[in-house]
């Protein structure tokens, strides 16, 4: 996809730098001190994977878009997934109930395709 940033000038939206941290809800979640570790825990864990896909240029916004983000989770809403997407120009927080089938087993999910 590509997006006019004037008309010169296009952004090839597709090759920017850009990362998706998806947390699972656990009851962990539902403590403060607890949900801090874990957004911790997984922010390190995403740092660590965008320091090997790009480089020191490239990661460093994303990296402080990143931690921008974290900072914003204060409290997980009741039973919520949390979903955090960076790119160089934004940074989104979601929070969202996943459906029945995401709580499946994987391996039934993947020998009953063709039933969903």
């Amino acid at each position: 996809m590509k997006q006019k940033k004037n008309s010169e000038q296009e952004i090839d939206m597709e090759s920017q730098p850009r990362y998706s941290l998806i947390i699972p809800f656990t009851n962990d979640m539902r403590k403060p001190e607890l949900l801090s570790n874990i957004l911790t825990s997984a922010g390190e864990r995403a740092e660590s994977e965008i320091l090997r896909k790009y480089t020191k240029d490239q990661a460093k916004p994303l990296i402080q878009n990143l931690h921008d983000a974290l900072k914003k989770v204060e409290e997980i809403p009741q039973e919520k997934t949390l979903a955090i997407f960076v790119s160089l120009f934004s940074k989104k927080v979601y929070y969202f109930t996943p459906t029945k089938r995401d709580y499946m087993p994987t391996s039934f999910v993947q020998s009953k395709k063709n039933i969903f």
